[in-house]
């Protein structure tokens, strides 16, 4: 009754084996993978079988929560509308642009510590191995030592010689010492002053000079790190005898 509509349907068939007739080696590699992929399809479809329960009964559990959520929300605009305010310009973005040239400038202050650190902590050691350690013990200076640190020795000849230097009379304020003098006439090995020698007079024969000068400064050595250095030994020992060059008395 209907050969059009049979026509086509041959027609259309005939395409859609001459399709698969094409495409036979596709066709043969998919029928094979079927039955591994069914088998797989039936264990994953078991899973979600088992799933199912669970999710159910969260779905059920979560129903609250979810009712409650459109409150939450609403309670949380207050907070939302304040947060806004607090990052809009006259707040905290106004105040991160006034912190902007500090921060810059900051950011320069930590650049240069790390050139500033390593010097500071040169100071230190030699501060703490060095300079205190010397300050803190006596000077070993014979029947003259005090047994008290340097370092109030030295405050202690700070009022000395403000006392010394007060006006006493009308030739104002000057160090006054004891007129010396003596039958022996006595001369130094050296001195500070250009290495001559110091003359002088005295009533008995000298011992010895103490501190003993060196005969010359200590090494200045600025490039070596003061750390690395020996603290200075402040015992003030015995140095060589001044000649006695002349006798000026009726017994020696």
């Amino acid at each position: 009754r209907n050969e059009g509509s049979l026509q086509g349907l041959v027609v259309s068939f005939n395409r859609t084996l001459a399709a698969f007739a094409s495409q036979e080696g596709n066709l043969r590699t998919t029928l094979r993978e079927l039955p591994p992929t069914l088998a797989i399809a039936d264990t994953t479809f078991d899973s979600l079988n088992r799933a199912f329960p669970p999710t159910r009964a969260f779905a059920r559990e979560v129903l609250p929560g979810v009712r409650l959520s459109a409150a939450t929300i609403d309670a949380s605009f207050p907070f939302v509308t304040q947060v806004r305010r607090l990052v809009s310009e006259p707040e905290l973005r106004g105040l991160v642009q006034d912190l902007r040239p500090a921060t810059s400038d900051l950011a320069s202050l930590v650049d240069a510590t790390t050139s500033l650190l390593p010097q500071v902590n040169r100071v230190n050691r030699c501060v703490t191995g060095n300079v205190l350690p010397t300050i803190k013990q006596p000077v070993q200076d014979g029947d003259l030592t005090s047994g008290v640190p340097v370092y109030k020795e030295f405050s202690y000849g700070l009022v000395e010689a403000a006392g010394e230097g007060q006006a006493l009379d009308g030739n104002g304020q000057m160090a006054r010492v004891g007129a010396v003098g003596g039958p022996l006439t006595v001369s130094s090995l050296t001195s500070t002053l250009g290495g001559k020698p110091l003359f002088g007079n005295t009533n008995v024969r000298p011992l010895g000079t103490r501190p003993a000068y060196p005969g010359k400064l200590p090494p200045y050595r600025p490039t070596v790190p003061c750390a690395s250095q020996k603290p200075p030994d402040l015992a003030a020992r015995v140095g060589g005898v001044e000649r006695v060059i002349g006798y000026s008395g009726t017994t020696p």
